[in-house]
């Protein structure tokens, strides 16, 4: 009587071993995207939240907050007219690059410090329009974006309404 597993047992026992792992992989994976996608979401939420804080906690305290070199003198003041958007610059290609945006550096309002590099944000201040006898209100809209995958950009967005 000889003792161990003879060649067949252990071939059967590979062939199940390999298709359970064949089934349970591809839940792995997308496991570890769902966490990914997860973090990344958590990431730029809190970049969008500490965003449109500044802007509005800037607001009520009557705080300016200037764009790039001093010019414009407030990048959360809406213009009389139409809309302005600004983005934050990054040096990671990662992040997508808004068109017909102004780009500006680091500054009081959001920097580089506080969020990855691979986040852009972006945001935009509009002037609505005003009824009769209602607040003068400025239209903030924030947009955090990242590409994932196979250039794929996600975004979250938000919007917060502050009187002038």
């Amino acid at each position: 009587m000889t003792r161990g597993f003879t060649l067949i047992e252990v071939l059967v026992s590979s062939i199940v071993f390999i298709m359970i792992l064949t089934g349970t992989l591809p839940l792995v994976l997308m496991s570890a995207n769902s966490g990914r996608n997860s973090y990344d979401m958590g990431r730029a939420n809190e970049a969008l939240t500490m965003v449109m804080d500044r802007i509005v906690g800037a607001r009520q305290v009557g705080a300016r907050l200037p764009g790039p070199n001093g010019f414009p003198e407030d990048v959360s003041q809406a213009p009389e007219s139409g809309t302005l958007c600004y983005f934050l610059r990054s040096d990671d290609s990662r992040a997508p690059r808004p068109s017909s945006c102004t780009e500006v550096g680091d500054n009081s309002l959001v920097s580089r410090s506080d969020i990855d590099d691979r986040y852009a944000v972006q945001w935009l201040v509009k002037r609505e329009d005003q009824m009769q006898g209602a607040p003068a209100i400025d239209n903030i809209s924030v947009t955090v974006s990242w590409k994932r995958g196979k250039g794929r950009v996600r975004r979250v967005t938000g919007v917060v309404r502050v009187a002038r």
